[in-house]
């Protein structure tokens, strides 16, 4: 006798929201492995200044969206509703823990917010590019915050100050503040 796993069942909305979300996550993760041989070759630069979406990446963005409206079962809309949903996705994947992006990113990408189902339509992928080299930046920028303390020396630091981090930040209150690493002569 063979053992089977009852059928997960997912609902439609989780499932064209996640499709929709993975196809603009892998169109703007695409780039990096064209431009992996690039970085290493180049100097500081950063090395996502030059990632723009291609052609092929357009091109599949309108295929997928024209291939979910006719062949999916329940014909999902893509409208502002679920534009506002890929867009608080997209956000959550890069930053799920809220602690890269800063307010005045996410008031600059508010922007887009209900426009994301028009941009898939007509395959401008720019917004979403937008937003990844931005989340590069402040990695980037965080990094090199961590390495120059470090250089500092651990002598440096002073292990007796009692200080706290707060690592799940999704309920906290107000709006997200303007970290340590980014006023202290890193990239903001």
């Amino acid at each position: 006798m063979r053992y089977q796993l009852p059928l997960r069942r997912i609902g439609m909305k989780h499932f064209f929201s996640s499709t929709a979300l993975a196809l603009l996550i892998g169109l703007g993760n695409l780039p990096l492995a064209d431009h992996a041989l690039a970085a290493a070759t180049a100097p500081a630069a950063n090395s996502w200044d030059s990632l723009q979406p291609d052609r092929d990446q357009a091109m599949a963005s309108v295929n997928i969206v024209e291939l979910l409206k006719r062949r999916h079962y329940s014909k999902p809309p893509l409208d502002d509703a679920r534009s506002v949903i890929i867009y608080d996705s997209y956000l959550k994947l890069l930053d799920p823990a809220r602690s890269y992006f800063l307010a005045s990113d996410i008031a600059e990408f508010d922007k887009w917010k209900t426009q994301f189902d028009d941009f898939l339509k007509s395959g401008n992928l720019e917004p979403g590019f937008d937003i990844y080299k931005r989340y590069l930046d402040r990695v980037k920028s965080r990094l090199d915050f961590t390495l120059a303390e470090l250089d500092k020396g651990v002598d440096k630091i002073d292990f007796t100050t009692h200080e706290t981090l707060l690592v799940d930040r999704k309920d906290a209150p107000g709006s997200r503040p303007v970290p340590s690493w980014t006023t202290s002569g890193a990239n903001a």
